[in-house]
């Protein structure tokens, strides 16, 4: 068992300080949320922000079985070896992601195969493109998502409040600037996958930089069943 430790191990923190960061981390999109909803409305109507909120709530719908349920147990093998055996995080990581985008990527290749027929369900067949975007936003949100939740696994509060600062700031000026230019629901939310994209990248250089270098005594795919238990 590795007992090696570096600065994304799990990190020590006073519940104070865990707690007024997790309450920043949940402001904060509250607070972007209002400020979008306003501009879409204010400037755009009531249509394409009924879009937009549509959208939205169909692809938050979807997340559901795309996300697999692997957010929590991610998060707590992260929490407990990143305490007792930091070295291998990285395997917990790559084991878990990769289960995470088998199922993200079904749902999202099935929502975009499908975007026609979902519209005419819906007796609106505009929402064919907001659908066939919806599918890139289930990918963007649950891959975002999974990588965050692993992060606040090692208590990595700060760290997950500033990535998610710049992917809302990005998402209010992308907003911003589709208004301007008088775009549609589709590219508003297109603008919003852009600002998801930013977000995983960043997480996803910072998670391959700095967590603990992978103990060779590891089992390959012994977390697997971990997992899935």
């Amino acid at each position: 068992m590795s007992t090696q430790r570096t600065d994304w191990s799990y990190q020590e923190s006073s519940l104070g300080q865990s707690f007024l960061w997790s309450l920043a981390i949940t402001a904060l999109p509250v607070a972007a949320g209002f400020v979008i909803s306003w501009v879409i409305a204010r400037w755009l109507g009531p249509t394409v922000s009924g879009t937009v909120s549509w959208g939205m709530s169909f692809a938050t719908i979807l997340l559901i079985p795309a996300k697999f349920g692997l957010d929590l147990s991610a998060s707590q093998l992260a929490s407990e070896y990143g305490v007792k055996a930091p070295g291998q995080l990285r395997a917990i990581l790559r084991t878990s992601m990769n289960l995470r985008l088998a199922f993200t990527l079904v749902v999202s290749i099935l929502s975009l195969l499908f975007a026609g027929p979902t519209a005419r369900f819906f007796k609106d067949t505009s929402l064919t493109v907001p659908i066939r975007v919806g599918a890139l936003i289930v990918f963007c949100t649950s891959l975002y998502e999974f990588q965050e939740n692993y992060l606040i696994g090692l208590n990595r509060f700060q760290t997950v409040y500033k990535i998610r600062s710049i992917r809302l700031s990005l998402r209010v000026l992308f907003t911003c600037v589709l208004v301007a230019l008088g775009t549609g629901a589709a590219a508003i939310l297109s603008g919003y996958c852009a600002a998801w994209l930013v977000g995983i990248a960043l997480f996803g250089v910072m998670l391959y930089r700095f967590l603990p270098a992978p103990d060779p005594a590891l089992i390959p795919g012994g977390h697997m069943k971990t997992l899935l238990r």
